[in-house]
């Protein structure tokens, strides 16, 4: 489960605490307002269900806007945001590519595998000292690992990015992690990263007919995935609160007029 959920289900159970605390006072003396009650409890839902549902990283990655200047260039999102005026649009994948690009693609395959996200790898590995029952001074270290880098079957989704076939309009093609709303958008790609070819991902690249053997491509920023928890969390309350706040304004006029 990503932090940021976990965050949001402690936040949840906060709120739903704070109004049962209400019930149990209204009780206490005799005077609770059922409809107001309802409409709390109402709210609340709306509050969870926006929060639990939006892609905050995908929020926050719109909200940076495009990379336009050279001071974009410098900040510590770069990746995966929109390809402005300061990103050049790479000829080939198979030259020298320069830290951050953009490519022009014509379409996105899946591949049928997954890449672990930053965030999540440093949970993927649990350690266990085993002692020998014969003489205790004696250990052994277990290492069980639940979370592979690539993968084709997540046990959770919500940690792994799609790994993508990119075929770009100049007839090459490449390996590429992407999310799925990037992969559905041809043309101009958004900001991406190029990496070496090594292992897993080496090994896919050899069985994908025409595909780069020097580099795959990025358009997934994992360092900020796994550093921007707390931002991506707060950017996602302020619209989950604001979606409340729209609802609640309209079923307050509506009650009102109903009133008259």
């Amino acid at each position: 489960m990503d932090n940021e959920k976990v965050l949001t289900a402690v936040a949840v159970i906060a709120v739903v605490a704070v109004v049962g605390r209400i019930i149990i006072n209204r009780q206490q003396s005799g005077k609770i307002n059922w409809l107001k009650l309802g409409g709390i409890l109402a709210l609340g839902a709306i509050f969870s269900v926006v929060m639990l549902t939006i892609d905050s990283y995908r929020l926050a990655t719109w909200a940076s806007g495009p990379v336009d200047t050279a001071e974009d260039m410098r900040s510590g999102h770069v990746i995966g945001r929109e390809a402005g005026k300061a990103v050049s649009v790479a000829e080939s994948v198979n030259e020298g590519l320069p830290i951050y690009f953009a490519l022009e693609a014509d379409s996105a395959r899946e591949t049928g595998y997954w890449q672990l996200k930053e965030g999540t790898a440093s949970d993927a590995t649990t350690r266990e000292v085993l002692v020998s029952r014969a003489d205790s001074t004696k250990t052994a270290i277990k290492r069980t690992t639940s979370k592979f880098s690539i993968t084709r079957h997540p046990a959770d989704e919500g940690d792994y990015v799609k790994i993508y076939r990119l075929s770009l309009r100049n007839g090459e093609k490449v390996l590429a992690v992407m999310t799925d709303y990037d992969a559905r958008r041809a043309g101009k790609t958004p900001v991406m990263t190029s990496k070496p070819l090594s292992g897993k991902m080496a090994e896919m690249a050899e069985k994908e007919h025409g595909v780069s053997q020097l580099v795959y491509v990025s358009s997934y920023d994992s360092a900020y995935y796994a550093a921007s928890t707390a931002r991506r969390l707060l950017m996602s309350a302020l619209v989950a609160l604001a979606a409340t706040a729209a609802a609640g304004g309209v079923a307050f006029a509506i009650y009102r007029k109903t009133r008259r």
